[in-house]
């Protein structure tokens, strides 16, 4: 309904019950609509999209074939080992999440993925102790 007041250029206007269903049943229709139509253009044969053929005539589709990476270490444990060896020969005995983080380089690490190594270190049997690790909870 903001919309449909700056549209008009009138912040004050009024909006009756049967304008603002009018809208919001305009609105629901074009975004089934929308849907159904993205819907469409999923449908592929032989690598090509077929709804998209239609209305794109003369556009050049490129089959891709997957690239598979070499099979590592996960993200979480290679930074388990960083963070675990770190602490081996860290000399202060307690350090926050926030400073341990900033220290081993791990500072690009979503919180979340911080959150999962910091468990799995707490958890290895070399790890020191919960209540050694600072001040700060993960």
């Amino acid at each position: 309904m903001g919309q449909y007041l700056a549209q008009t250029r009138n912040i004050e206007g009024e909006l009756s019950r049967e304008l603002v269903s009018d809208i919001s049943l305009s609105e629901r229709a074009h975004l089934a609509y929308q849907a159904l139509s993205r819907g469409c253009c999923r449908f592929v044969d032989n690598g090509q999209a077929v709804a998209l053929s239609k209305v794109m005539p003369g556009v050049t589709w490129t089959n891709w074939k997957p690239v598979f990476l070499p099979e590592t270490d996960s993200l979480v444990e290679t930074w388990t080992k960083i963070v675990s060896q770190f602490l081996l020969g860290y000399e202060p005995f307690r350090v926050s999440s926030r400073k341990l983080k900033m220290l081993t380089g791990a500072d690009k690490l979503t919180k979340s993925t911080w959150q999962r190594v910091l468990k799995a270190v707490c958890e290895s049997t070399h790890a020191p102790k919960k209540e050694h690790m600072g001040d700060e909870h993960f």
